[in-house]
């Protein structure tokens, strides 16, 4: 038997459902700084929640604060005594691969897109930076496309409260003075029925929106849900899996469409109806594409969800809701 090395795991990299917190994420960040801007990105590889933010330098202790990564990346050459002294788990890297070029080349080539404009990321060469380290270092551990990534979103300072990192603590928001998760404001108000749940609590706590009107929109939609029985509202939560973690759009890859019979015998055109579909899976288990092999294809027939072939460990999201919709079909 061949042996390989199919992935690394580290701290930051950690997807296995047994072995996560199911209660909070478990982040990558990397950071860079030039000329006193500091350039941060940050990865939920779990979920594929790609973000990059800029902001001055001395605001590197609140930002830790707020997003207290699992392990964190840094170039070779850069000293930062805060992140030495207080990451759980600190990487070095090499100084090059730390740059904004070849953060722009990696991800429109990843998102296909012609920039990063679309993200509202193209002038942030600092967090771009750290944005190539990240992406490069979470695929060069995983062995393979990290598909389930679809989106870069380009977070603003100006977006939030600012709390500084004493505040952070002084305010027990989710962890006490002494380290503890109780008894915290995150511990009191938690009674949500699902992990998503809880996660969505924690980062909003600590990310205090300045725009009124969606706390507003927010409170709104509460009070619509709350006229019914919370209860059998709380039970159907209940049942509902963590998707977050485990649903992403995987490719469809279409071979042989010319040597089916639809095509060669009978000159008919073969229709790509969808070109992605939800997968539900682990990263480690998400495959990179799915072949769709169009050579038994007869005119007038269709190929379905149900004709696809998966991992053992992941399954088509439209077919587990009992929807086996066509992906191709000969007219």
């Amino acid at each position: 038997m061949e042996r390989a090395v199919s992935r690394i795991v580290t701290p930051g990299t950690l997807t296995d459902a047994a072995l996560l917190d199911d209660r909070r994420d478990a982040l990558l960040l990397a950071a860079s700084l030039h000329r006193g801007v500091l350039g941060l990105a940050w990865l939920n590889l779990a979920n594929g929640d790609f973000r990059v933010l800029e902001c001055d330098a001395p605001q590197l202790a609140a930002q830790f604060e707020r997003l207290r990564p699992a392990e964190v990346l840094i170039p070779d050459g850069l000293r930062l005594p805060l992140l030495e002294q207080l990451a759980p788990s600190l990487r070095r890297l090499a100084d090059w691969q730390f740059d904004a070029e070849t953060a722009r080349r990696l991800l429109t080539t990843h998102f296909g897109t012609r920039d990063l404009a679309g993200f509202g990321a193209d002038e942030m060469p600092v967090a771009l930076a750290a944005a190539a380290a990240l992406f490069d270092y979470a695929r060069a551990t995983q062995r393979q496309a990290l598909a389930h990534i679809t989106a870069l979103t380009a977070e603003r300072d100006s977006a939030y409260l600012r709390l500084d990192a004493a505040t952070r603590r002084n305010l027990e928001l989710t962890e006490t003075l002494r380290g503890e998760a109780a008894p915290t404001l995150l511990s009191l108000l938690d009674t949500c029925a699902t992990s998503m749940g809880s996660r969505w609590l924690r980062h909003a706590l600590h990310h205090p929106l300045r725009d009124r009107s969606i706390a507003a929109h927010r409170h709104a939609a509460v009070a619509e849900l709350g006229e019914g029985p919370a209860e059998i509202t709380r039970r159907v939560l209940r049942g509902v899996s963590d998707v977050e973690r485990i649903t992403a759009r995987v490719a469809l890859h279409f071979k042989n469409a010319d040597i089916s019979p639809a095509v060669k015998l009978n000159g008919k055109k073969v229709s790509h109806i969808a070109n992605s579909v939800s997968v539900r899976a682990l990263p480690a288990d998400l495959p990179a594409f799915i072949e769709v092999d169009l050579s038994n294809l007869q005119a007038g027939q269709s190929i379905h969800l149900s004709d696809l072939v998966l991992p053992a460990n992941a399954e088509l999201a439209d077919l587990a809701r009992g929807r086996d919709l066509a992906v191709a079909q000969s007219s």
